[in-house]
Formats: C-alpha cells, sequence, structure tokens
C-alpha cells in the first residue's frame, strides 16, 4: 500500500514541477528584459544631449514591459504550483487513512 501510495503521489506531482520551472524563470527572464530596455534607453541617451531626458524615459518605458510580463506570468504560475501541490499532498494524506483503515479491518478479522 505505501508503494502504491508513493506511486500515485510520484505520478500526480510530475506535471506540477515544470510549473515550478515556469515561476521561477519568468520574472527572471522579464528583469534581463528590462535590464536589456534600460540599458537601450540610456545607449540612446549617448548620442543625443537635447533628447537624453526623453529618450531615457522612453527605454525605461520599454524595458517595464518584460518585467510587467514576467511577473503576470511567474506570479499565477506559482499560486497554481502551491494550491496543486496543497491537493497532492491532502490526497497523499487520504490515501494514507484509508490504508490505515483497510490494514486494521484486516488485523481485526484475522
Amino acid at each position: 500500500m505505501e508503494r502504491a501510495r508513493a506511486e500515485v503521489r510520484v505520478s500526480l506531482g510530475r506535471g506540477v514541477v515544470s510549473l515550478t520551472c515556469v515561476a521561477a524563470t519568468a520574472p527572471l527572464l522579464g528583469f534581463l528584459g528590462g535590464c536589456i530596455g534600460i540599458v537601450a534607453g540610456f545607449k540612446g541617451c549617448a548620442g543625443e544631449k537635447t533628447a537624453c531626458m526623453a529618450a531615457t524615459a522612453f527605454g525605461i518605458g520599454e524595458g517595464l514591459m518584460p518585467i510587467a510580463l514576467g511577473l503576470a506570468v511567474g506570479v499565477p504560475a506559482w499560486w497554481v504550483y502551491r494550491y496543486l501541490n496543497a491537493c497532492v499532498e491532502e490526497f497523499g494524506a487520504e490515501m494514507a487513512g484509508a490504508a490505515l483503515l483497510v490494514l486494521s479491518c484486516v488485523r481485526v478479522r484475522r
């Protein structure tokens, strides 16, 4: 029964691990894109002395978009991961309780 419970927990938890990867990498990729956008904004500032503020503001604005997208993907993925992980843990506890109930019934009848 323990082996069957462990096999079921592993099979239920397989897809949940990919959510962890998405939740961990999406914000980091967003921040990378944000840094690239901000650096591009400062590079645009190097050529123009008079329009430096406009070029920098445009680059920072472009840099914030990947950050927002990364967080918009990563945060819900983390929430879904936590929810599904809790469901798998709860199901494992229910399976352990059912196994103990079956074993107690088998022992009483012997």
